[in-house]
């Protein structure tokens, strides 16, 4: 990241509980609305983690252990 962006990056977690990845997003500071930009990617991050848990448990499971 440049001084002149702001981010917000959330969690992927397996069926663990365990950190495995993140999701993040990455602005101009410009446009940088951390009250807006964070629901939007904590949502999707909740969603992968939710998708990655039910289809692929037993894999992703064994990640980060």
């Amino acid at each position: 990241m440049t001084p002149d962006c702001g981010g917000v990056a959330f969690p992927l977690c397996n069926t663990r509980g365990t950190v495995v990845a993140a999701v993040s997003a990455v602005t101009h500071t410009d446009a940088f609305r951390p009250t807006r930009l964070a629901p939007l990617v904590s949502a999707t991050a909740d969603a992968v983690s939710r998708h990655a848990r039910a289809s692929s448990g037993r894999r992703m499971a064994g990640v980060g252990a």
